[in-house]
Parts: C-alpha cells; structure tokens; sequence
C-alpha cells in the first residue's frame, strides 16, 4: 500500500504521496504520524469546502440518474442496495416509487448532511489533530457520520489512512469530491511550501527528488 491516503474518487494520489514522503523526512514527526495528522487535516479542510445542502439540491441528486444506472434514479439505486445487504428483494414500480419519496423526505430533513457526513471520520481522527470540530448532534433525520481508520502500526514502513463520507452515495455528489480534491490539493501547497523552506531550494527541479 502507498504510503498516505487512498479514495474510491477517480484521482491521482501519486502526486499527494510523492509530496508527503518527502515532507516526513524533512519534519521530527514520524511517517505515520504524518500520515495520520495529513489525513485529519484534509478531513477537517473537506468540511469546510462542502457547501451547504438545501432539501431542493437533496431531491435533485437523489432524482438523477446514477452513475452505475443511467436509466434509474440514485435514490432507487440505493434503496435496492440497502434491501440487498439485508437480504431483502429489490423493490419495483409502486413500491419503488414509494420508497423513494420517502427516502428523499427522509434526506431532506438533515440539510447540511453532506457537510456533516465528514465529522465522524475527524472524530476518529482527533488524537492527530488540534482541530476539534464537534459533531453536529442534532440534526433531524441525520444518523450517518463518516469514519475514518488511522495508521497504528508504528513499525510499518508503508503507513496509510483511510477516511469514508458517511454517505454511501458520496461519490457521486460532485460537491463533495470537488471539496475532497480541493483539500488535497490544499495540504500539498502546505507540505510544498514547508519543504522549500527547510531546503531553501524548489525541490521539485532538484534532480534527487524528481
């Protein structure tokens, strides 16, 4: 496994980990705890650019068409879904329509879930980070928080993180990976700059760390 973080979101991380490799050498930090403190941080800036959610973009994105499915509705995809992981048959015609209103008045009541989907991941991740951000508790219809699995193995040599949005369809919600890029793409800027600093060079036109 790369050392860093992964995501299921169609982006090059090789970049990120290039970055990150390079900054753990240069800080008193390890590299897994430079890897778990990275992973909060990109948790914590990804709530921040997650814009807020309102019932009607809610409805717009459980109404369009899924990625897997062109043809039907993400909120029909997920109802299936969850059926399926219980064992349940897949609803159709009525009762799928009916079950897919009520999935999206159910969503429409924890506006902002998006955004709040992330906390559970920086809840897991908060021993490796001074920025303590609180759970929404709260929110009505909200029950999904995200979560998130830091690097423990202090011994191994390829240390990662993880970090899930607590919805299951997030990755289909453009805001969503827009602010997860947006973040990523922050903490390199952030490891860059400290990296020029300690070398007093760029260090991406140095032969050594191309």
């Amino acid at each position: 496994m790369i050392a860093g973080t992964k995501t299921t979101f169609e982006m090059d991380m090789s970049h990120f980990n290039k970055v990150l490799e390079k900054y753990s050498h240069l800080t008193s930090k390890s590299m897994v705890e430079t890897v778990n403190h990275r992973a909060a941080n990109i948790v914590f800036k990804a709530i921040k650019h997650t814009p807020k959610t309102t019932p009607s973009q809610v409805r717009a994105d459980m109404q369009n068409s899924a990625r897997i499915a062109p043809r039907a509705p993400l909120a029909a995809i997920l109802t299936n879904y969850h059926r399926g992981q219980k064992g349940k048959r897949g609803l159709t015609g009525k009762a799928m329509k009916k079950s897919v209103q009520r999935a999206i008045r159910y969503r429409s009541k924890g506006t902002n879930f998006m955004k709040a989907a992330w906390y559970g991941a920086l809840d897991d991740l908060k021993p490796y980070t001074a920025r303590i951000r609180r759970t929404p508790r709260n929110k009505a219809g909200f029950t999904t928080k995200g979560k998130a699995r830091a690097e423990r193995n202090l011994n191994t040599k390829k240390p990662y993180a993880t970090v899930e949005h607590g919805v299951s369809f997030g990755s289909e919600v453009k805001p969503a990976k827009r602010a997860l890029s947006k973040a990523l793409r922050e903490e390199v800027r952030d490891m860059a700059a400290y990296i020029r600093m300690k070398m007093g060079v760029d260090w991406k036109k140095t032969k050594t760390f191309q």
